[in-house]
């Protein structure tokens, strides 16, 4: 819960399973994992006929594990490969790869799709914390200039395709992508721009990785995609 001027407002941050308790001392430290790490990296078996659609196969996987799949415009990709030998997990991840987005289980305990999304949230200088290193580590925006995938199957063949050029970009590996898939998904990531940073400021639980907030600082704004958060409480 929040305080927010005077009325308790509160959160869900998610559900997690709490691991075995460290003790040292007098101070005891306790480790939450969500469903991803441990429902996700046992081995998927399929019950689908194939050929079979990416979402299909996520839909089968959040069934055998008991949750939902979140479907917020996703497109439909065939697969007519039946994967075997990977994790649920890894196969979580080379089906988002087809959608051109990240996986996460989100606050509800479901599996979401997502990419960085703009949002109205802003950071400004009364907010970060100045601890003498620079609030925004980058003096140029970074641009996804092309997106290279590599082709690599359990028995050793590989290939790679690629869209776009330049000198930053994204690399992937995915043994069931095709070109038919990969250069729609491509189109749509390259130009994709943002500012590198790194910075402590006062917290938000309401913030999630995949938003993307506007950082006001030293009299410029950046647009800063949240790929990793970490929030300590305190008091």
């Amino acid at each position: 819960g929040l305080n927010v001027n005077g009325i308790i407002e509160y959160v869900k941050l998610g559900i997690f399973k709490v691991l075995k308790p460290k003790k040292d001392r007098n101070i005891t430290r306790y480790q939450c994992v969500d469903r991803m790490t441990y429902l996700m990296n046992m081995p998927y078996s399929s019950n689908l006929t194939f050929p079979t659609t990416d979402i299909k196969i996520l839909q089968e996987i959040c069934s055998q594990v008991g949750i939902s799949l979140v479907q917020n415009g996703l497109i439909s990709h065939s697969l007519s490969k039946k994967p075997s030998g990977y994790t649920k997990r890894e196969i979580i991840a080379y089906m988002s790869q087809f959608q051109g987005k990240n996986a996460r289980i989100n606050s509800d305990g479901n599996l979401e799709l997502i990419w960085y999304t703009y949002t109205d949230y802003v950071v400004d200088d009364n907010k970060i914390y100045y601890d003498g290193t620079s609030d925004v580590n980058s003096e140029i925006d970074y641009k996804v200039e092309y997106i290279e995938c590599i082709i690599k199957s359990l028995d050793g063949n590989e290939s790679t395709i690629k869209a776009g050029n330049g000198t930053n970009g994204i690399k992937i590996e995915n043994p069931f992508m095709t070109q038919a898939i990969f250069y729609p998904l491509a189109e749509k990531l390259i130009g994709f721009t943002f500012r590198g940073a790194e910075f402590e400021f006062l917290g938000d639980f309401r913030l999630e990785v995949g938003d993307i907030v506007s950082v006001e600082t030293n009299g410029e704004v950046y647009r800063v995609p949240i790929m990793q958060i970490e929030h300590e409480s305190d008091g």
